[in-house]
């Protein structure tokens, strides 16, 4: 397992076993890590950030554009999936069960 944290990096919203959201300081990755874009972040830097959660151990990566109300979901394994304000977020393998409306997410 890599070691966590690699850097300390806030972040927007994060969900986590009891075991990583009992500590003000993971020792461990979240199991989703949801990144929620600002006007003027370069692409590059959100893919960064992606690649660092999941470098550190993170399942599930949610990357929400207020501005295009889209969302772009990065699995562990490389694949991605994308929203649009009509559509959901989904928890897959990592959070079963769990769907969120998009436009919940952005309102």
């Amino acid at each position: 397992m890599p070691h966590w944290p690699p850097t300390t990096r806030p972040v927007d919203r994060v969900v986590a076993s009891r075991r990583v959201a009992s500590r003000r300081v993971a020792e461990r990755a979240p199991d989703l890590v949801v990144e929620l874009l600002s006007p003027d972040e370069r692409p590059g830097k959100v893919c960064d950030t992606v690649a660092d959660w999941q470098r550190a151990g993170t399942h599930l990566v949610w990357v929400v554009d207020p501005v295009s109300r889209t969302a772009r979901m990065h699995l562990a394994d490389g694949r991605e999936g994308a929203s649009r304000k009509e559509g959901a977020l989904d928890g897959g393998a990592v959070l079963p069960g769990l769907r969120i409306r998009l436009s919940a997410v952005l309102s």
